[in-house]
């Protein structure tokens, strides 16, 4: 399984760090500042996430001798069944910023993640969340005036892979788990 206990604190972490903006945000989460009234907002929004091909069932031997107990109590079934497949996971990083000056605008933090995502440490902290960085989308200019206010927002979508796996806690059943009777008279 995909671990977003993990993912979304480390990719607000990251995206802090590669847009310069110490106001970020997971979808959802409660705001600091509503609308930012100085400096900017780093929205994160999960977009999509699909299963690329077919997820592949894996079965493995025994319990592992180092663990005899391990998860099924010390009664290890014949095999453990795993589900594992590619996942192609989609984020949408909305800046919102109420500066228009060319040092502030919300484009300036864009181009900031865009140009920062290929560092090679950024590369290594977005590995240890267990997603591979893919691409990235062109960003999209969503300035508009709210509150008799220019708000400067724009945003930028980046792609990562990931490997989702699934262990079957129950263990793969066998012919002996099953009974079969005689139908019942009507």
């Amino acid at each position: 399984m995909i671990d977003w206990a993990v993912i979304e604190p480390g990719l607000v972490t990251i995206f802090r760090a590669l847009s310069g903006v110490t106001e970020v945000r997971w979808e959802g989460a409660t705001a600091r500042m509503a609308v930012p009234t100085e400096g900017a907002v780093v929205d994160l929004f999960l977009i999509s996430m699909v299963g690329v091909g077919q997820d592949e069932l894996r079965f493995t031997s025994q319990a592992d001798p180092e663990d005899p107990i391990g998860p099924w109590g010390g009664v290890a079934p014949l095999a453990v069944e795993t589900a594992v497949g590619w996942r192609e996971i989609v984020v949408r990083a909305k800046v919102t910023s109420a500066s228009q000056s060319p040092g502030w605008a919300s484009r300036v933090h864009v181009e900031r993640i865009r140009d920062r995502l290929r560092w090679s440490d950024m590369t290594k902290a977005i590995n240890v969340l267990g997603l591979g960085f893919s691409e990235i989308a062109s960003s999209v200019d969503l300035s508009r005036i709210e509150d008799q206010r220019m708000r400067s927002i724009s945003a930028i979508d980046v792609r990562f892979n990931a490997i989702s796996e699934a262990v079957n806690p129950v263990g793969m059943p066998t012919i002996a788990d099953f009974s079969i009777s005689p139908p019942r008279e009507l």
